[in-house]
């Protein structure tokens, strides 16, 4: 049994096929992350033999060859394309972009643009009812594979399915469901109205509903509306849907719908909202319109425009209360508001926005690594940063002693991970004693951090050693480093990251030896990745600041790379960012979104977004300043990428 590209391997290219009255026909489309292909190549072996012998090669057409074919109106817009997807010295962004294009341009009209791009083949040399595998080449490289293929017996498009009609004033609107679209070379669809006189269904639309590029995954899509219908009175539809070959499928199972003006639903507003805890608790009045079936609740950050359903499926009608967890978010205020369904689905507008602080009193976690080191009058002090998504900063206290009383030293809110401490003048001590605490958005703060000594430079002579360095193995992290030249050094302690935010693990209990240089590390996990530094230890038990750290993948030679930033628009509501990805396979996993004033200093401003999301907006970018973003990849084993290219917004207005 064969549907098309029923079982295809996709690499970086759809490629489908169906069996014809004289052979095969194979169409594709032109494969992300080349540049625009000259020529393809259509390789084919016997099911399962995996023996592919060339059968035939497509070429793209040169301008003289497509010039009288295409509309005059439309020469130079394919002019352009064409050299903007086929030029090394183009950035890649827009050979990409010219690609999709080129590629929108032959699923919306496949005469003449299939023929001007090469995109199809027919296979007129196989054997009637012997099931083939094909293999696509771009310039020599492969793209895509298909396997049991049965030469010349075709297999209509599947119908349509979980097909919806919604009854308005005078129309009826359509939905149906699109996933699987692309995979099946279904390119679009048709609507047939059964006439109320002959009873024969007609075709409605006057084109093909070309679905093929849409989103699957959305499912706001009104295909079609067929208006001038007279209130009250019974119609029937059916709808077919239509391959890339052009071949159409059955009928859908038939729709009925009876257009009819309706008075408009409306939700009740919220009268209450009350902050317990970490909760927040809305309360309404019962709707009287006996048409409401249910209510869904709605959650928006203040200024994003943005409105997300927190409940999964409509609460009963009875229902007049509901609780929302907000937890950590990039804002202070957040609103709610309400909408009411009836039985056929039909949604009403949302009600007034309540407008309500997030409820937050719990107190941040605090940082788990703090160090500092003193010279010529100086403390520098650095930490790492807290895994809370509300932090807004640290604040630091200082003290000659270790119990005594602490006085905070900074001004503000300690934006940074670092903090020098430029020491009293008439201060005589030959050390300090110094407290962290985290402060989040909403005031809470974290604990204080235990009381973190410092020396002055006359004592604190060790040093870390230099020049480590670090291999990564399947099963182990091989580390090597120069000795130290200190003349009263005891050891050296190992530390390990495998989150830069976390505090690190010391791998060996004791120091190791003063005159070793390298440590096997045995426990790691393969396919992680992870940060090492190496602290010296004196005779008398000071301890040296850390080295630099060095990062090791263990065991996958893969190299994670992010997304690139394809759009930076400032509006009303904050900076809008979308982002695409340099490869055709998304991998799984979550991007982090990374914001800088200066260029050099970057913040995490997101949760983790996943990698089927393309876009966000940063609703707390302040007005008049300008901004810089990257992104980050995260895989799903733990694995976080270096940053994309840092891209400039411009100022909101």
């Amino acid at each position: 049994m064969f549907g098309l590209h029923a079982n295809a391997e996709i690499k970086h290219s759809d490629f489908w096929a169906t069996g014809t009255s004289v052979g095969v026909s194979l169409q594709w489309n032109i494969p992300q992350g080349y540049l625009l292909p000259s020529y393809y190549t259509v390789l084919r072996s016997a099911n399962g033999k995996k023996r592919y012998t060339q059968i035939g090669k497509v070429y793209r057409l040169q301008n003289r060859e497509w010039f009288s074919i295409v509309l005059p109106g439309n020469r130079d817009t394919l002019t352009s394309l064409i050299q903007t997807a086929s030029n090394e010295v183009i950035e890649h962004p827009q050979q990409q972009s010219a690609i999709t294009t080129l590629n929108h341009l032959a699923a919306m009209t496949p005469e003449p643009y299939l023929l001007i791009m090469g995109l199809s083949f027919s296979d007129t040399t196989c054997r009637q009812n012997v099931s083939y595998d094909y293999i696509l080449l771009a310039d020599n490289k492969k793209v895509a594979e298909l396997t049991n293929i049965i030469g010349f017996k075709r297999t209509p498009p599947r119908t349509p399915v979980q097909t919806f009609a919604k009854e308005l004033d005078g129309s009826v609107k359509f939905t149906w469901s699109i996933r699987g679209n692309r995979t099946a070379g279904i390119r679009g669809y048709n609507i047939y109205k059964v006439n109320q006189n002959t009873k024969l269904p007609n075709k409605i639309n006057n084109s093909l509903i070309t679905t093929i590029l849409l989103d699957e995954d959305a499912y706001n899509y009104s295909f079609f509306e067929d208006i001038g219908l007279e209130n009250n009175r019974l119609y029937l539809y059916y709808i077919t849907s239509v391959d890339v070959f052009g071949y159409e499928s059955a009928f859908s199972e038939a729709i009925s719908a009876i257009p009819q003006k309706t008075q408009i639903l409306i939700a009740p507003t919220i009268k209450s909202v009350t902050n317990f805890n970490e909760n927040v608790q809305l309360e309404w009045e019962k709707s009287q319109d006996n048409r409401v079936q249910g209510y869904n609740v709605y959650r928006s950050i203040v200024g994003s425009g943005l409105k997300f359903k927190l409940n999964k499926y409509p609460l009963p009608n009875y229902t007049t209360s509901y609780t929302d967890s907000p937890g950590d978010l990039p804002t202070n205020f957040i609103t709610y508001s309400l909408t009411v369904i009836d039985k056929k689905g039909q949604e009403s507008r949302t009600s007034f926005d309540y407008e309500t602080p997030i409820p937050d009193s719990k107190s941040p976690n605090l940082t788990g690594f703090f160090q500092c080191q003193q010279t010529d009058g100086k403390v520098r002090l650095w930490w790492t940063k807290s895994t809370d998504a509300d932090i807004n900063g640290y604040e630091l206290a200082r003290s000659y002693e270790q119990y005594a009383k602490y006085s905070i030293i900074s001004p503000t809110v300690i934006l940074d991970s670092m903090f020098v401490d430029i020491l009293p003048t008439n201060s005589n001590a030959t050390n300090m004693w110094y407290r962290l605490r985290a402060v989040d958005r909403h005031g809470n703060v974290s604990q204080w951090s235990q009381p973190l000594p410092t020396y002055s430079h006359s004592i604190l002579n060790i040093q870390p050693p230099e020049g480590l360095t670090a291999v990564g193995n399947r099963k182990t992290v091989e580390l090597t480093w120069q000795p130290s030249t200190s003349t009263n050094g005891l050891g050296y302690y190992i530390n390990r990251y495998s989150d830069t935010t976390l505090t690190p693990i010391t791998l060996n209990l004791n120091p190791l030896n003063w005159i070793e240089n390298s440590f096997i590390d045995r426990t790691i996990a393969e396919g992680k990745t992870y940060w090492y530094e190496i602290v010296s230890i004196d005779s008398n038990y000071i301890l040296s600041p850390p080295s630099n750290r060095v990062v090791v993948l263990c065991g996958d030679k893969f190299s994670l790379r992010a997304p690139y930033i394809d759009t930076l628009a400032t509006t009303s509501q904050g900076v809008f960012i979308t982002w695409k990805w340099r490869i055709h396979d998304i991998p799984f996993g979550e991007l982090i979104i990374e914001r800088s004033s200066d260029g050099e200093h970057y913040y995490p401003i997101s949760s983790l977004i996943p990698t089927s999301q393309n876009k966000y907006t940063d609703v707390s970018a302040n007005k008049g300043e300008r901004y810089y973003y990257r992104l980050r990849f995260k895989a799903v084993t733990g694995i976080v990428s270096e940053p994309s290219s840092p891209e400039l917004s411009k100022a909101i207005n």
